[in-house]
């Protein structure tokens, strides 16, 4: 739901709306890191399949989390 109204704003032009996408990124970034990983991945035993769908999700959340940051940095100037 909060990833929506994010994607929303974003898709609407609010100013703010890159910062929170830049948060949220961020926060997804961690969880999944710091808690999907070692916790979730560990106990549903992952296969091969698991842990490349895992890495490229992340993977995509650092883009994701770059492409922001950049429109956050060319804002700034």
């Amino acid at each position: 739901m909060v990833a929506a109204l994010v994607i929303a704003a974003l898709f609407a032009g609010y100013d703010w709306a890159v910062w929170a996408g830049l948060a949220l990124a961020i926060a997804c970034i961690l969880v999944s890191i710091f808690y999907y990983n070692p916790r979730i991945m560990l106990e549903r035993q992952p296969g091969v399949i698991d842990w490349f769908e895992d890495l490229v999700f992340t993977g995509l959340l650092f883009v994701a989390a770059a492409q922001l940051l950049y429109l956050v940095l060319g804002s700034i100037q």
